[in-house]
């Protein structure tokens, strides 16, 4: 899942879009966002949009954004026994 900000915004107000794929079908999720979501925003989009349709996966790819990181949805992840993984972009 990644973040996409500094888009024009929309009738609604949103700036940025939260991508989630999914590694094997490449299946994209797209959701629009405000530049001022944070991880309990993050977590409902993800839990909405991925866990209602496909359940949790066994594995979450992130970077380091700490809309990502915040303590919302590493609980919901780890009490459901998931790992969250980050890549390193360098």
């Amino acid at each position: 899942m990644d973040f996409v900000f500094g888009l024009p915004p929309d009738a609604a107000g949103n700036t940025g879009v939260l991508a989630f794929v999914d590694r094997l079908s490449k299946m994209a999720h797209l959701a629009a966002v405000p530049d001022t979501i944070d991880g309990e925003g993050t977590t409902t989009l993800f839990l909405d949009r991925v866990f209602r349709q496909h359940g949790l996966p066994e594995a979450v790819v992130s970077d380091r954004d700490p809309r990502f990181t915040g303590q919302v949805l590493d609980v919901h992840l780890r009490g459901a026994w998931h790992s969250l993984g980050h890549v390193h972009r360098g």
